[in-house]
């Protein structure tokens, strides 16, 4: 646990350092005209103890809450923004969210049985990697990534047969945080990435779910969607005013992942091509290529392939014709 503390608060303070000591942030595109401006209003709500129902500060008036991307009831930002004032809560949100994050993939990859040296480099290869350190998402993308690896923790516990009292709170918990986040279609693909991962296991273990446990696993899953209620029953109720509803298939897929955008793993210069840049250095595709030699053997490759491999298909949109076709 110390090793990575450690790592954490030495990664951090230099990843984060201009931030910290200089007075810079994430004051730029999207993050100056839209994000900034919104976790202000959400900061000057808290301190006077009310939500963003309806801000009269954009356009007619607009309820921000509902939008949801501002997470005005996502745990790390109502701390945050009751606790600080609102440039250093806006700035703590993204370090809070690296620091958490970092520490569920290590308590995962332990959990895995995985060494504490290992654990420590799965970290540093998941925060560092330019998927989550490029912030491609914004910040409500970033809140909501921090609950995969900790449902995933308690998934492994259930398909391990470890599981305890903690288990089922604790995958309600993050179901729920996920939610109120901000970033709802990401928080779908984690209750599906929870769900994948179970079954997985148990079919490469040849193991199956005891019923009563499957039972509280949909009774924790609905907990936790219900915690979230708050947000998502405004949030589907403002869709209905989308411009995007009555939009077809076409624009759903229109962001589909070209595979060539896999060359971005080995040549992180060609994503300038594909848009796509998700580079994620040397040292985790070296681990890759060994862990991948030894999928007869060992339940976890396997487990973890078929996992990608699933998402990567699923991500190519029109550019697969089998999940063409589904839709």
């Amino acid at each position: 646990m110390k090793k990575i503390i450690a790592f954490l608060a030495v990664t951090l303070t230099l990843f984060f350092a201009r931030m910290l000591f200089l007075g810079y942030g994430y004051y730029y595109g999207d993050y100056k005209i839209q994000h900034y401006p919104w976790a202000a209003t959400l900061d000057q709500c808290l301190k006077h103890l009310s939500l963003p129902l309806w801000v009269s500060g954009i356009g007619c008036g607009f309820p921000l809450l509902a939008e949801g991307q501002v997470g005005a009831l996502d745990p790390l930002n109502v701390v945050a923004h009751f606790l600080l004032p609102p440039d250093r809560a806006y700035s703590a949100v993204f370090v809070s969210a690296f620091f958490l994050c970092g520490l569920f993939i290590y308590f995962l990859s332990r959990k895995s049985g995985l060494s504490e040296l290992a654990g420590v480099v799965s970290c540093g290869s998941f925060l560092f990697g330019s998927a989550y350190a490029g912030l491609v998402y914004g910040p409500a993308a970033l809140r909501c990534f921090v609950w995969l690896p900790a449902g995933l923790y308690f998934a492994q516990e259930l398909a391990g047969g470890t599981a305890s009292r903690r288990t089922l709170p604790g995958l309600s918990l993050c179901v729920g945080a996920s939610f109120l986040s901000g970033y709802p279609q990401a928080a779908f693909y984690h209750l599906i990435a929870t769900l994948l991962f179970i079954g997985l296991y148990l079919f490469f273990e040849r193991k199956t779910l005891p019923r009563k446990t499957g039972i509280w696993v949909v009774v924790a899953i609905v907990a936790g969607v219900g915690l979230a209620g708050a947000q998502i029953f405004p949030t589907l109720e403002l869709t209905r005013f989308s411009n995007r509803l009555h939009q077809g298939v076409d624009f759903a897929l229109s962001k589909s992942f070209n595979p060539l955008g896999i060359s971005a793993l080995f040549w992180p210069g060609f994503g300038r091509f594909t848009a796509y840049d998700f580079y994620i250095g040397i040292l985790p595709l070296f681990f890759l290529g060994i862990s991948i030699l030894s999928w007869k053997q060992d339940v976890r490759v396997r487990v973890w392939l078929v996992f990608s491999l699933f998402f990567i298909l699923a991500g190519f949109g029109n550019f697969n014709p089998v999940y063409d076709a589904a839709i």
